[in-house]
């Protein structure tokens, strides 16, 4: 109950934060509008001559598109929503606050972030549903077990790239590598809205250690394909993979981090 609790406490604040600017919470969903109208009308443009690169996907490019820039909104909140509150934290003098409380670091880190996950999962929701019902976007029901734990797992794998990224912030305060470098390559090499079969051959393998590459996989044979899930695994266990291996690299080196700002006493900078 005492986690549900402050689960809730981050949620009412991260609202009422973010309700304080309604237009530009309005704004939000008419940009989502945008990008699917943009998306419909490019994949008139290129017509059928995409259907044979797409054929495994279902062969419509729409539906490969909407589905690649619904699903990569996890990727830019999983990097950027952590190195966010800790950097709004520095700039308004409640880092320290925080960290003398008694929430774990993990803590601090998980439930700044449960708002942003939260309204991006409503966000893709929303994306999917205007998809299927005014532009014949096929949602598979069978694979909606499967695309939420491929979520999950997307969402995890990114977090402990987007917590590194927020150790930086706590140690450099401005300077942040970590999640430009992904994000960037993650759009370009992930098959966010073209297939990474069409990448030089020399390029496919940096592909290969994209979590988003394995998602986006994942979803669009089980979701919009139609395929069985065990047409997935491979994906599926690509994720886990690198679950395992980013998760506990971030929040070690986050808590490295808080205790090296801690010793030079710049916890209060910015």
């Amino acid at each position: 109950m005492k986690i549900l609790s402050k689960a809730l406490a981050f949620m009412k604040r991260d609202f009422i934060q973010e309700l304080s600017y309604r237009l530009n919470f309005i704004f939000q969903f008419t940009g989502m509008l945008f990008t699917v109208f943009s998306f419909y009308f490019l994949a008139k443009l290129i017509g059928p001559s995409a259907e044979p690169r797409l054929a495994k996907y279902g062969g419509d490019y729409f539906s490969f598109a909407l589905t690649g820039i619904a699903f990569s909104s996890f990727l830019t909140v999983a990097l950027t929503a952590f190195s966010q509150q800790i950097r709004q934290a520095q700039v308004l003098g409640t880092m320290e606050a925080m960290l003398v409380t008694r929430t774990s670091i993990s803590g601090l880190v998980a439930y700044s972030s449960l708002y942003p996950f939260i309204f991006t999962s409503f966000r893709v929701f929303l994306l999917l549903l205007v998809g299927n019902i005014f532009f014949d976007v096929p949602l598979h029901a069978s694979g909606i077990p499967v695309s939420l734990v491929v979520m999950l797992l997307t969402v995890m794998s990114f977090a402990g790239i987007g917590i590194l990224g927020a150790s930086f912030i706590m140690v450099f305060k401005r300077f942040e590598p970590i999640t430009w470098m992904v994000s960037g390559l993650s759009y370009l090499l992930g098959g966010v809205i073209y297939p990474i079969s069409v990448l030089p051959d020399w390029l496919r393998p940096f592909s290969e250690i994209l979590p988003i590459t394995h998602a986006l996989e994942a979803i669009r044979l089980v979701l919009v394909a139609g395929r069985p899930w065990s047409d997935a695994l491979e994906s599926l266990y690509a994720l886990v993979i690198l679950t395992v291996v980013t998760l506990p690299v971030g929040l070690v080196s986050f808590s490295l981090a808080v205790k090296r700002a801690k010793k030079d006493g710049t916890l209060t900078h910015y």
